[in-house]
């Protein structure tokens, strides 16, 4: 969980730098774009090592997952989470809406958490064997206007400061 936090968080911050967008808000808002996840997995443990079981019999997306074994995903626990906290609007979105961002948010910082949790999987940097990179939306990845040049700044970034992130946070 945190390894995927982290690569999120960092590749993020990197899009946002790219973009010359906020590079904070960016960070924060990917590291706790699975925070509803986590809370699944500590709150309901057996519970979720069904999904974890479905997911890996059925070659699926965990949110597919969960919803198929709990009824709900992890963005509506986040988001549930995230209004209670009173996360800034923008933090929220990213994190109930990282799997699809709205129309209302593209080019914005879901978009690029949206982004980056695909790259950070698709760079393997949580070690998840039985994960898929999850699919990115279209009109998500042209809204960010990230040029080849840019996205390999980004990969070169979040590979080279990822493990140092990783010892600092504990993850």
């Amino acid at each position: 969980f945190w390894r995927s936090a982290v690569g999120t968080a960092l590749c993020s911050k990197f899009i946002a730098r790219a973009m010359k967008s906020n590079q904070e808000h960016a960070f924060i808002a990917g590291l706790l774009h699975d925070i509803g996840r986590l809370v699944l997995v500590t709150k309901f443990a057996e519970r979720y090592a069904q999904v974890v079981a479905h997911r890996n019999q059925n070659d699926c997306y965990i949110q597919e997952s969960e919803r198929a074994v709990l009824g709900l995903d992890h963005g509506l626990v986040g988001k549930a989470l995230s209004e209670h906290w009173k996360f800034p609007g923008m933090v929220q979105r990213a994190i109930s809406d990282h799997h699809q961002p709205m129309p209302q948010d593209l080019g914005s910082i879901t978009s690029i958490v949206h982004v980056a949790d695909a790259i950070t999987h698709g760079l393997d940097l949580a070690g998840d064997e039985q994960g898929i990179a999850p699919s990115v939306s279209d009109s998500a990845w042209k809204s960010l206007k990230l040029t080849p040049g840019m996205l390999a700044v980004v990969f070169r970034d979040t590979e080279s400061e990822f493990e140092e992130a990783c010892q600092v946070l504990g993850a």
